[in-house]
Protein backbone atom coordinates (compact mmCIF):
# COMPACT_ATOMS: atom_id res chain seq x y z
CA UNK A 1 0.00 0.00 0.00
CA UNK A 2 1.36 3.18 -1.01
CA UNK A 3 2.53 5.62 2.22
CA UNK A 4 0.25 8.85 0.85
CA UNK A 5 -2.93 7.02 1.37
CA UNK A 6 -4.54 7.63 4.68
CA UNK A 7 -5.94 3.46 4.44
CA UNK A 8 -6.08 1.27 1.48
CA UNK A 9 -9.24 2.19 -0.52
CA UNK A 10 -8.09 1.09 -3.92
CA UNK A 11 -9.82 -1.95 -5.47
CA UNK A 12 -8.12 -4.55 -7.06
CA UNK A 13 -9.78 -5.99 -10.12
CA UNK A 14 -10.88 -9.71 -9.96
CA UNK A 15 -9.29 -10.05 -13.49
CA UNK A 16 -6.49 -7.65 -14.60
CA UNK A 17 -7.34 -5.50 -17.80
CA UNK A 18 -4.05 -5.63 -20.22
CA UNK A 19 -4.12 -2.24 -20.78
CA UNK A 20 -2.38 -2.11 -24.01
CA UNK A 21 -5.07 -4.17 -26.16
CA UNK A 22 -7.64 -1.51 -25.08
CA UNK A 23 -8.30 0.80 -28.47
CA UNK A 24 -8.72 4.30 -27.31
CA UNK A 25 -12.66 4.28 -27.56
CA UNK A 26 -12.54 0.97 -25.45
CA UNK A 27 -9.73 2.44 -22.98
CA UNK A 28 -12.37 5.41 -22.62
CA UNK A 29 -15.15 3.57 -21.96
CA UNK A 30 -13.22 1.82 -19.47
CA UNK A 31 -12.05 4.59 -17.78
CA UNK A 32 -15.25 6.53 -17.56
CA UNK A 33 -17.06 3.06 -15.45
CA UNK A 34 -13.42 2.95 -13.08
CA UNK A 35 -10.77 1.18 -15.03
CA UNK A 36 -10.47 -1.71 -12.70
CA UNK A 37 -6.41 -2.11 -13.18
CA UNK A 38 -4.30 -3.50 -10.98
CA UNK A 39 -1.39 -0.85 -8.95
CA UNK A 40 1.21 -1.36 -11.08
CA UNK A 41 -1.10 -1.26 -14.47
CA UNK A 42 -2.93 1.73 -13.22
CA UNK A 43 0.73 3.58 -13.04
CA UNK A 44 1.52 2.35 -16.53
CA UNK A 45 -1.59 3.59 -17.84
CA UNK A 46 -0.79 7.22 -15.76
CA UNK A 47 2.68 7.07 -17.56
CA UNK A 48 0.84 6.28 -21.07
CA UNK A 49 -1.66 8.77 -21.05
CA UNK A 50 0.22 12.13 -19.19
CA UNK A 51 3.71 11.26 -21.31
CA UNK A 52 2.51 9.78 -24.73
CA UNK A 53 4.64 7.37 -25.39
CA UNK A 54 7.51 10.05 -24.36
CA UNK A 55 10.29 9.21 -21.56
CA UNK A 56 9.92 10.45 -18.08
CA UNK A 57 11.58 13.60 -17.76
CA UNK A 58 15.01 14.36 -16.25
CA UNK A 59 13.94 16.31 -13.54
CA UNK A 60 14.78 15.78 -9.82
CA UNK A 61 12.80 16.24 -6.77
CA UNK A 62 13.95 17.65 -3.79
CA UNK A 63 11.52 18.01 -0.83
CA UNK A 64 11.11 21.76 0.07
CA UNK A 65 10.77 22.95 3.95
CA UNK A 66 7.67 23.76 5.23
CA UNK A 67 5.94 22.82 2.16
CA UNK A 68 2.26 23.35 2.31
CA UNK A 69 2.50 26.38 4.17
CA UNK A 70 4.69 27.61 1.35
CA UNK A 71 2.72 26.68 -1.54
CA UNK A 72 -0.53 27.77 0.41
CA UNK A 73 1.32 31.25 1.02
CA UNK A 74 2.27 31.77 -2.54
CA UNK A 75 -0.68 32.98 -3.77
CA UNK A 76 -1.24 30.70 -6.32
CA UNK A 77 -3.06 28.01 -4.64
CA UNK A 78 -6.46 27.75 -2.54
CA UNK A 79 -5.91 26.63 0.48
CA UNK A 80 -9.52 25.11 0.69
CA UNK A 81 -8.77 23.12 -2.79
CA UNK A 82 -5.90 21.46 -0.98
CA UNK A 83 -6.71 18.98 1.74
CA UNK A 84 -8.00 15.40 1.03
CA UNK A 85 -9.38 13.15 3.92
CA UNK A 86 -8.06 10.21 1.87
CA UNK A 87 -4.54 10.59 2.16
CA UNK A 88 -2.54 10.73 5.04
CA UNK A 89 0.13 12.65 6.60
CA UNK A 90 2.91 11.96 4.12
CA UNK A 91 0.51 12.54 0.98
CA UNK A 92 -0.70 15.86 2.16
CA UNK A 93 2.80 17.42 2.57
CA UNK A 94 3.56 15.26 -0.33
CA UNK A 95 1.04 17.17 -2.05
CA UNK A 96 2.71 20.64 -1.02
CA UNK A 97 5.84 19.73 -1.91
CA UNK A 98 4.84 19.03 -5.26
CA UNK A 99 3.00 22.58 -5.13
CA UNK A 100 6.18 24.40 -3.95
CA UNK A 101 8.30 22.86 -6.11
CA UNK A 102 5.51 24.09 -9.14
CA UNK A 103 5.58 27.39 -7.47
CA UNK A 104 9.60 27.86 -7.47
CA UNK A 105 10.32 25.94 -10.85
CA UNK A 106 7.17 27.10 -13.03
CA UNK A 107 7.05 30.41 -12.06
CA UNK A 108 4.77 31.32 -14.99
CA UNK A 109 2.36 29.38 -13.48
CA UNK A 110 0.92 31.87 -11.61
CA UNK A 111 -2.86 29.78 -10.48
CA UNK A 112 -3.61 26.30 -10.75
CA UNK A 113 -6.66 25.28 -8.38
CA UNK A 114 -7.09 21.69 -9.74
CA UNK A 115 -3.46 20.54 -9.83
CA UNK A 116 -3.50 19.43 -6.28
CA UNK A 117 -6.33 17.34 -6.87
CA UNK A 118 -4.59 15.13 -9.68
CA UNK A 119 -1.15 15.51 -7.85
CA UNK A 120 -3.20 13.69 -4.80
CA UNK A 121 -4.43 10.71 -7.10
CA UNK A 122 -1.18 10.12 -8.72
CA UNK A 123 0.74 9.93 -5.46
CA UNK A 124 -1.94 7.54 -4.23
CA UNK A 125 -0.74 5.22 -6.97
CA UNK A 126 2.99 5.73 -7.37
CA UNK A 127 5.38 5.30 -4.27
CA UNK A 128 8.30 7.08 -6.23
CA UNK A 129 8.33 11.31 -5.48
CA UNK A 130 10.37 11.90 -8.29
CA UNK A 131 8.03 10.15 -10.76
CA UNK A 132 5.19 12.17 -8.86
CA UNK A 133 6.93 14.92 -9.64
CA UNK A 134 8.07 14.47 -13.28
CA UNK A 135 4.54 13.07 -14.18
CA UNK A 136 2.80 16.79 -12.28
CA UNK A 137 5.58 18.53 -14.15
CA UNK A 138 4.72 17.03 -17.66
CA UNK A 139 1.30 17.83 -17.05
CA UNK A 140 1.48 21.38 -16.44
CA UNK A 141 4.22 21.69 -19.01
CA UNK A 142 1.74 20.30 -21.94
CA UNK A 143 0.71 22.48 -24.65
CA UNK A 144 -2.65 20.65 -23.77
CA UNK A 145 -2.65 20.96 -20.04
CA UNK A 146 -6.25 20.72 -19.22
CA UNK A 147 -5.52 22.46 -16.01
CA UNK A 148 -5.93 26.08 -15.46
CA UNK A 149 -2.27 27.38 -15.04
CA UNK A 150 -3.17 31.38 -14.47
CA UNK A 151 -6.19 33.02 -12.70
CA UNK A 152 -7.28 34.72 -16.36
CA UNK A 153 -7.52 30.99 -17.49
CA UNK A 154 -9.17 30.07 -13.98
CA UNK A 155 -11.82 33.00 -14.89
CA UNK A 156 -12.21 31.85 -18.69
CA UNK A 157 -12.91 28.57 -17.40
CA UNK A 158 -15.81 29.67 -15.00
CA UNK A 159 -17.02 32.36 -17.41
CA UNK A 160 -17.26 29.42 -20.01
CA UNK A 161 -19.09 27.12 -17.13
CA UNK A 162 -21.47 30.13 -17.32
CA UNK A 163 -22.21 30.25 -20.82
CA UNK A 164 -22.74 27.06 -21.13
CA UNK A 165 -24.73 26.61 -18.49
CA UNK A 166 -26.98 29.77 -19.69
CA UNK A 167 -27.29 27.82 -23.40
CA UNK A 168 -27.59 24.53 -22.18
CA UNK A 169 -29.34 24.34 -18.57
CA UNK A 170 -32.79 25.32 -17.41
CA UNK A 171 -34.00 25.73 -13.95
CA UNK A 172 -33.38 28.12 -11.00
CA UNK A 173 -29.93 28.73 -11.40
CA UNK A 174 -30.63 30.28 -14.83
CA UNK A 175 -31.29 33.45 -13.64
CA UNK A 176 -29.04 33.71 -11.11
CA UNK A 177 -26.37 32.99 -13.66
CA UNK A 178 -28.03 35.72 -15.93
CA UNK A 179 -27.84 38.25 -13.65
CA UNK A 180 -23.71 37.97 -12.62
CA UNK A 181 -20.70 39.20 -14.71
CA UNK A 182 -18.42 36.75 -13.74
CA UNK A 183 -18.82 33.05 -12.45
CA UNK A 184 -18.51 31.98 -8.80
CA UNK A 185 -20.36 28.38 -9.04
CA UNK A 186 -17.16 26.67 -7.02
CA UNK A 187 -17.31 23.46 -9.01
CA UNK A 188 -13.65 22.99 -8.57
CA UNK A 189 -15.04 22.89 -4.40
CA UNK A 190 -17.31 20.56 -5.82
CA UNK A 191 -14.51 18.25 -7.26
CA UNK A 192 -11.95 18.59 -5.03
CA UNK A 193 -14.49 17.36 -2.03
CA UNK A 194 -15.56 13.89 -3.64
CA UNK A 195 -14.78 10.54 -2.37
CA UNK A 196 -11.48 8.75 -3.07
CA UNK A 197 -12.78 6.60 -5.67
CA UNK A 198 -15.04 9.55 -7.75
CA UNK A 199 -11.76 11.72 -7.56
CA UNK A 200 -9.66 8.98 -8.95
CA UNK A 201 -12.60 8.52 -11.69
CA UNK A 202 -12.53 12.17 -12.51
CA UNK A 203 -8.67 12.50 -12.55
CA UNK A 204 -8.30 9.50 -14.78
CA UNK A 205 -11.31 10.49 -17.83
CA UNK A 206 -9.62 14.07 -16.98
CA UNK A 207 -6.15 13.00 -18.13
CA UNK A 208 -7.49 10.62 -20.93
CA UNK A 209 -10.22 12.32 -22.34
CA UNK A 210 -8.90 16.43 -22.14
CA UNK A 211 -10.87 19.93 -20.78
CA UNK A 212 -13.94 18.95 -21.63
CA UNK A 213 -14.28 16.26 -18.82
CA UNK A 214 -14.37 19.53 -16.20
CA UNK A 215 -16.97 21.55 -18.51
CA UNK A 216 -19.22 17.88 -18.32
CA UNK A 217 -19.02 17.56 -14.25
CA UNK A 218 -19.60 21.33 -13.62
CA UNK A 219 -22.92 21.31 -16.03
CA UNK A 220 -23.98 18.17 -14.12
CA UNK A 221 -23.21 19.83 -11.10
CA UNK A 222 -25.15 23.41 -11.53
CA UNK A 223 -28.13 21.03 -12.80
CA UNK A 224 -28.37 18.71 -9.82
CA UNK A 225 -28.36 22.02 -7.76
CA UNK A 226 -31.02 23.69 -9.18
CA UNK A 227 -33.25 19.96 -10.26
CA UNK A 228 -33.18 19.62 -6.96
CA UNK A 229 -33.54 22.66 -5.40
CA UNK A 230 -30.68 22.63 -3.18
CA UNK A 231 -30.06 26.25 -1.59
CA UNK A 232 -26.67 26.17 -2.23
CA UNK A 233 -26.21 30.31 -3.05
CA UNK A 234 -24.30 32.25 -0.16
CA UNK A 235 -26.69 34.39 1.48
CA UNK A 236 -23.36 37.06 1.55
CA UNK A 237 -23.30 37.56 -1.72
CA UNK A 238 -25.68 36.66 -4.83
CA UNK A 239 -22.53 35.63 -6.97
CA UNK A 240 -21.18 32.69 -4.81
CA UNK A 241 -22.47 29.15 -4.33
CA UNK A 242 -21.89 28.16 -0.56
CA UNK A 243 -18.90 26.15 -0.20
CA UNK A 244 -20.27 24.50 3.52
CA UNK A 245 -23.58 23.29 1.90
CA UNK A 246 -21.74 21.79 -1.29
CA UNK A 247 -19.99 19.77 1.19
CA UNK A 248 -22.82 19.52 3.09
CA UNK A 249 -24.67 17.93 0.16
CA UNK A 250 -21.50 15.70 -0.89
CA UNK A 251 -20.81 14.31 2.29
CA UNK A 252 -25.17 13.19 3.02
CA UNK A 253 -25.54 12.48 -0.53
CA UNK A 254 -23.03 10.04 -2.02
CA UNK A 255 -25.67 8.33 -4.51
CA UNK A 256 -26.56 11.47 -6.14
CA UNK A 257 -22.62 12.50 -6.31
CA UNK A 258 -22.56 9.35 -8.31
CA UNK A 259 -25.52 10.56 -10.36
CA UNK A 260 -23.81 13.41 -10.89
CA UNK A 261 -20.71 12.18 -12.07
CA UNK A 262 -22.89 10.05 -14.80
CA UNK A 263 -25.25 12.94 -15.77
CA UNK A 264 -21.79 14.27 -16.56
CA UNK A 265 -21.08 11.94 -19.53
CA UNK A 266 -24.30 11.94 -20.57
CA UNK A 267 -24.64 15.34 -21.69
CA UNK A 268 -24.55 15.37 -25.08
CA UNK A 269 -23.65 17.28 -28.32
CA UNK A 270 -20.74 19.50 -25.94
CA UNK A 271 -18.40 19.69 -29.05
CA UNK A 272 -14.69 20.80 -27.97
CA UNK A 273 -14.47 23.18 -30.43
CA UNK A 274 -17.46 25.16 -28.87
CA UNK A 275 -15.74 24.56 -25.38
CA UNK A 276 -12.53 25.39 -27.61
CA UNK A 277 -13.79 28.39 -28.97
CA UNK A 278 -15.57 30.21 -25.54
CA UNK A 279 -12.27 29.56 -23.43
CA UNK A 280 -10.38 31.47 -25.79
CA UNK A 281 -12.36 34.20 -26.15
CA UNK A 282 -12.90 35.15 -22.60
CA UNK A 283 -9.49 34.50 -22.29
CA UNK A 284 -8.52 37.13 -25.04
CA UNK A 285 -11.19 39.39 -23.24
CA UNK A 286 -10.16 39.26 -19.81
CA UNK A 287 -6.23 39.42 -20.95
CA UNK A 288 -7.20 42.61 -22.93
CA UNK A 289 -8.98 44.43 -20.14
CA UNK A 290 -6.06 43.59 -17.92
CA UNK A 291 -3.55 45.33 -19.76
CA UNK A 292 -6.35 48.27 -19.85
CA UNK A 293 -8.05 47.83 -22.99
CA UNK A 294 -11.81 48.13 -22.10
CA UNK A 295 -12.44 51.12 -24.55
CA UNK A 296 -10.24 49.38 -27.17
CA UNK A 297 -12.00 46.11 -28.49
CA UNK A 298 -12.48 46.69 -31.62
CA UNK A 299 -8.72 45.50 -32.14
CA UNK A 300 -10.10 41.85 -31.16
CA UNK A 301 -12.99 42.69 -33.87
CA UNK A 302 -10.44 43.66 -36.88
CA UNK A 303 -8.63 40.26 -36.14
CA UNK A 304 -11.15 38.08 -35.84
CA UNK A 305 -14.34 39.30 -37.96
CA UNK A 306 -13.89 36.75 -40.36
CA UNK A 307 -14.79 33.55 -38.72
CA UNK A 308 -18.32 35.28 -38.07
CA UNK A 309 -19.41 35.65 -41.39
CA UNK A 310 -21.64 33.28 -41.96
CA UNK A 311 -23.57 34.26 -38.86
CA UNK A 312 -23.36 38.46 -39.75
CA UNK A 313 -24.63 37.13 -43.11
CA UNK A 314 -27.55 35.35 -41.63
CA UNK A 315 -28.14 38.70 -39.16
CA UNK A 316 -29.38 40.11 -42.93
CA UNK A 317 -29.10 43.79 -41.43
CA UNK A 318 -30.56 46.51 -43.96
CA UNK A 319 -28.44 49.20 -41.97
CA UNK A 320 -24.54 48.10 -42.29
CA UNK A 321 -23.02 45.69 -44.36
CA UNK A 322 -22.40 42.23 -43.20
CA UNK A 323 -18.40 42.54 -42.85
CA UNK A 324 -19.73 45.15 -40.27
CA UNK A 325 -21.86 43.05 -39.05
CA UNK A 326 -19.27 40.47 -38.71
CA UNK A 327 -16.73 42.71 -36.47
CA UNK A 328 -19.78 43.53 -34.05
CA UNK A 329 -20.16 39.54 -33.17
CA UNK A 330 -16.71 39.21 -32.50
CA UNK A 331 -16.65 41.86 -29.52
CA UNK A 332 -19.84 40.06 -28.41
CA UNK A 333 -19.96 38.48 -24.84
CA UNK A 334 -18.74 34.94 -25.74
CA UNK A 335 -22.15 33.10 -25.40
CA UNK A 336 -23.65 35.38 -28.20
CA UNK A 337 -20.92 34.50 -30.41
CA UNK A 338 -21.82 31.12 -30.68
CA UNK A 339 -25.35 31.68 -31.56
CA UNK A 340 -27.41 33.46 -34.76
CA UNK A 341 -29.26 36.83 -34.51
CA UNK A 342 -32.60 37.03 -35.17
CA UNK A 343 -34.88 40.20 -36.44
CA UNK A 344 -37.43 41.12 -33.75
CA UNK A 345 -38.36 44.44 -35.09
CA UNK A 346 -37.82 47.08 -37.42
CA UNK A 347 -39.24 50.28 -38.96
CA UNK A 348 -39.27 49.44 -41.98
CA UNK A 349 -42.12 46.58 -41.08
CA UNK A 350 -43.29 47.61 -37.47
CA UNK A 351 -43.37 51.28 -37.99
CA UNK A 352 -42.29 54.05 -35.15
CA UNK A 353 -44.12 51.98 -32.62
CA UNK A 354 -41.39 52.43 -29.63
CA UNK A 355 -44.21 50.58 -27.49
CA UNK A 356 -43.98 47.20 -29.88
CA UNK A 357 -40.49 47.55 -29.53
CA UNK A 358 -40.83 47.99 -26.16
CA UNK A 359 -42.89 44.43 -25.68
CA UNK A 360 -40.62 42.53 -27.93
CA UNK A 361 -37.52 43.48 -26.30
CA UNK A 362 -39.13 42.65 -22.65
CA UNK A 363 -39.56 39.06 -24.24
CA UNK A 364 -35.96 38.94 -24.72
CA UNK A 365 -32.69 38.38 -21.91
CA UNK A 366 -30.48 40.17 -24.68
CA UNK A 367 -31.07 42.29 -27.37
CA UNK A 368 -29.08 44.22 -29.91
CA UNK A 369 -30.06 47.37 -31.24
CA UNK A 370 -28.79 49.23 -34.30
CA UNK A 371 -30.11 52.31 -35.66
CA UNK A 372 -29.47 55.14 -38.49
CA UNK A 373 -29.62 58.36 -37.65
CA UNK A 374 -30.29 62.15 -39.13
CA UNK A 375 -26.57 62.77 -38.16
CA UNK A 376 -25.18 60.98 -41.04
CA UNK A 377 -26.09 58.50 -43.51
CA UNK A 378 -22.44 57.24 -43.23
CA UNK A 379 -22.99 56.30 -39.42
CA UNK A 380 -24.77 53.63 -37.26
CA UNK A 381 -24.77 53.31 -33.64
CA UNK A 382 -26.42 51.25 -31.36
CA UNK A 383 -26.24 48.87 -28.04
CA UNK A 384 -26.38 45.56 -26.79
CA UNK A 385 -27.97 44.86 -23.84
CA UNK A 386 -27.56 41.97 -21.88
CA UNK A 387 -29.02 40.34 -18.76
CA UNK A 388 -32.16 42.01 -18.70
CA UNK A 389 -34.92 41.21 -16.70
CA UNK A 390 -38.21 42.20 -17.72
CA UNK A 391 -37.53 45.86 -19.19
CA UNK A 392 -40.59 47.30 -19.07
CA UNK A 393 -39.82 49.63 -16.21
CA UNK A 394 -37.09 50.13 -14.21
CA UNK A 395 -33.43 49.54 -14.08
CA UNK A 396 -32.06 46.05 -15.79
CA UNK A 397 -29.03 45.04 -17.27
CA UNK A 398 -25.81 43.48 -16.30
CA UNK A 399 -22.24 44.10 -17.02
CA UNK A 400 -21.66 42.93 -20.35
CA UNK A 401 -23.73 45.41 -22.19
CA UNK A 402 -21.96 47.95 -24.16
CA UNK A 403 -22.34 50.80 -26.53
CA UNK A 404 -21.17 51.04 -30.00
CA UNK A 405 -20.42 53.28 -33.33
CA UNK A 406 -19.91 51.88 -37.10
CA UNK A 407 -18.24 54.09 -39.33
CA UNK A 408 -15.47 52.44 -41.60
CA UNK A 409 -14.85 50.42 -38.11
CA UNK A 410 -16.35 49.36 -35.28
CA UNK A 411 -15.81 51.43 -31.98
CA UNK A 412 -16.81 50.09 -29.31
CA UNK A 413 -17.21 51.21 -24.82
CA UNK A 414 -17.38 48.54 -22.65
CA UNK A 415 -18.22 48.85 -18.82
CA UNK A 416 -15.67 47.21 -16.17
CA UNK A 417 -15.41 47.56 -12.37
CA UNK A 418 -15.77 50.55 -10.11
CA UNK A 419 -17.70 52.26 -12.89
CA UNK A 420 -21.65 53.01 -12.01
CA UNK A 421 -24.31 50.37 -13.46
CA UNK A 422 -26.74 52.11 -14.48
CA UNK A 423 -27.03 50.09 -17.62
CA UNK A 424 -30.32 50.65 -19.43
CA UNK A 425 -33.59 52.25 -17.67
CA UNK A 426 -36.83 51.25 -19.44
CA UNK A 427 -40.07 53.45 -18.88
CA UNK A 428 -43.14 53.49 -21.37
CA UNK A 429 -41.69 57.43 -22.51
CA UNK A 430 -38.21 56.55 -23.05
CA UNK A 431 -35.52 53.83 -23.44
CA UNK A 432 -32.17 55.15 -20.85
CA UNK A 433 -28.87 53.34 -22.01
CA UNK A 434 -26.17 53.92 -20.46
CA UNK A 435 -27.06 57.11 -18.12
CA UNK A 436 -27.69 59.56 -21.40
CA UNK A 437 -25.27 57.35 -24.22
CA UNK A 438 -28.46 56.50 -25.86
CA UNK A 439 -31.54 58.57 -25.23
CA UNK A 440 -34.88 57.45 -26.86
CA UNK A 441 -37.95 58.48 -26.67
CA UNK A 442 -41.26 57.30 -27.25
CA UNK A 443 -41.37 58.80 -31.02
CA UNK A 444 -37.71 58.37 -31.92
CA UNK A 445 -38.13 62.05 -33.05
CA UNK A 446 -36.38 64.06 -30.10
CA UNK A 447 -33.22 61.25 -29.01
CA UNK A 448 -30.13 62.20 -28.07
CA UNK A 449 -26.45 60.80 -26.99
CA UNK A 450 -23.81 62.08 -24.56
CA UNK A 451 -20.72 61.45 -22.73
CA UNK A 452 -21.45 58.17 -20.77
CA UNK A 453 -19.41 57.31 -17.35
CA UNK A 454 -20.85 54.03 -17.60
CA UNK A 455 -18.84 52.92 -20.86
CA UNK A 456 -15.97 55.17 -20.83
CA UNK A 457 -17.78 56.53 -23.90
CA UNK A 458 -17.85 60.03 -26.16
CA UNK A 459 -21.22 61.10 -27.72
CA UNK A 460 -21.71 58.16 -30.13
CA UNK A 461 -22.33 60.42 -33.19
CA UNK A 462 -19.84 63.04 -33.02
CA UNK A 463 -17.70 61.23 -31.14
CA UNK A 464 -16.79 64.34 -28.46
CA UNK A 465 -18.00 65.72 -25.30
CA UNK A 466 -21.24 67.42 -26.29
CA UNK A 467 -24.51 66.61 -25.77
CA UNK A 468 -26.07 65.61 -29.33
CA UNK A 469 -29.82 65.55 -30.18
CA UNK A 470 -30.91 63.52 -32.77
CA UNK A 471 -33.59 61.76 -34.79
CA UNK A 472 -34.20 58.12 -35.24
CA UNK A 473 -33.96 57.02 -39.43
CA UNK A 474 -34.33 53.27 -39.00
CA UNK A 475 -34.35 50.88 -36.11
CA UNK A 476 -33.41 47.19 -35.85
CA UNK A 477 -33.49 45.20 -32.81
CA UNK A 478 -32.37 41.68 -32.45
CA UNK A 479 -32.55 38.64 -30.15
CA UNK A 480 -30.70 35.84 -29.90
CA UNK A 481 -31.49 32.17 -30.89
CA UNK A 482 -29.57 29.20 -30.55
CA UNK A 483 -27.24 28.37 -33.11
CA UNK A 484 -27.16 25.03 -34.92
CA UNK A 485 -23.48 23.81 -33.20
CA UNK A 486 -25.01 24.33 -29.62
Amino acid sequence: MTEYLREDLRLEPSIEIALATLKPEKLKAKVRQGLPLAVKEKENFYKRIILQGKPLLDVPFDSVPNALNEAWNCGKFYRRLFRFDWLSESGQLLVGEVLAQINHAQPQVSFSPLIGLVVAVLASFIDDRAMIWQLSEAIIQSETCPLARSSSQADADDLTIRDLGLLKLKGKLKPWLLQVSSSEINWRFFLCSLQYESAVRFVDCLLLEGAKVKFRFALAFLNFCSSKGHCVLSEGSPEELDDDLILEIIKKHPADVEKILKKGFDIRNLQMSLVKQLVTRHKVLLDLRADGLEAQMSRLSQANAGEFYAQAKHAASALISTNSMSRLFAILPPRFSVQNLEKIFSTSTDGYAYQTALRKMSEEPACLILMKTDFSPEVSIGAVLCGMKSPKTGLTGNGESFVFRVECEVESWFWHNGKPTQFAHFSPGNLNIGNGALMLNDDFKNCSTCASEIFSSENLLSRDESFKRFQVIQMEIFAFSSFESI
